[in-house]
């Protein structure tokens, strides 16, 4: 929104919410410019405090990765863009941290 605002020239913006703001709001995507693309990476991952009740944590995974499976799920997930969630391993972030890492050595 910066970008198209005018507040800023350029900016990163996530796969998920571009795709999904070019569908809902054209008239935005339309005044911008993808300059480059970086990945495939995973999707942003969905974090929580180390201090939340490990069942809480447990009860909000279970449902993110089973709500594809009835219908009131099924339809905020289409509202989201998205066919649902999946648990993915650290390892498969590796690649955002080798970039982090190579920023880091080349400031």
């Amino acid at each position: 929104m910066a970008v198209y605002k005018g507040f800023v020239e350029g900016a990163s913006v996530d796969s998920i919410v571009y795709e999904h703001t070019s569908l809902v709001a054209p008239h935005i995507t339309n005044e911008l410019k993808v300059i480059q693309k970086f990945g495939p990476f995973p999707a942003t991952p969905i974090v929580a405090s180390k201090r939340l009740d490990p069942n809480i944590v447990k009860a909000i995974k279970k449902a993110l990765l089973e709500m594809h499976q009835d219908e009131e799920g099924r339809k905020i997930l289409k509202n989201m863009g998205i066919l649902g969630f999946t648990y993915l391993e650290p390892k498969h972030y590796e690649t955002i941290a080798q970039m982090i890492s190579y920023i880091k050595k080349n400031k």
